[in-house]
């Protein structure tokens, strides 16, 4: 082969795999962007079948023989460019399924929650019959003190040291 010859291979393996590459990342392909990649693969081919194309770029019109193998290359590396990204994805994907796998795990636990509060609320309220004259059993208490919204908590002001009682809680079992 000749310099001409190898550049021009050299130019159609190249752009081959960028059209294929334009193509992938194009995706999902509307009206317009395969408008776009089809003047692109055209201008490509003017430029080829042109004289003066050809003299611009410096290249020959490529043989069957070479336009095959030119064909057979860009096939091979584009398969070896997909199965590099099957790889990338396959590494990753162990990560994506632990992410899935620790938030399904996650989601099953607060249903879990969910479940055993509503259970609880039933068995403290007693279902659909009910007394609420009836007092509540002792482990049915609150288990965090609510505080009395009516008693300050702040002093006058900022220099002065709180004089303030401590808030008194509402819920406090009675004796």
């Amino acid at each position: 082969l000749t310099l001409d010859q190898r550049r021009t291979t050299a130019t159609l393996v190249l752009v081959g795999l960028g059209f294929l590459i334009l193509v992938r990342l194009a995706r999902p392909l509307n009206g317009w962007r395969k408008t776009l990649v089809g003047a692109l693969v055209a201008a490509f081919a003017l430029v080829l079948l042109v004289p003066f194309g050809r003299e611009f770029f410096a290249l020959s019109l490529p043989s069957a023989i070479t336009f095959v193998a030119v064909v057979g290359i860009i096939a091979v590396a584009w398969w070896i460019m997909q199965l590099a990204d099957t790889l990338v994805r396959a590494y990753h994907r162990p990560y994506e399924r632990l992410q899935a796998a620790q938030q399904r795990s996650s989601d099953r636990e607060m249903d879990r929650r969910t479940q055993r509060n509503t259970a609880n609320t039933v068995e403290i309220t007693g279902g659909a019959g009910h007394d609420p004259t009836r007092a509540l059993p002792p482990h049915a208490a609150p288990t965090t003190p609510m505080i009395d919204a009516s008693t300050p908590t702040r002093p006058a002001h900022a220099g002065s040291p709180p004089s303030v009682p401590p808030p008194t809680v509402a819920n406090e079992p009675r004796s």
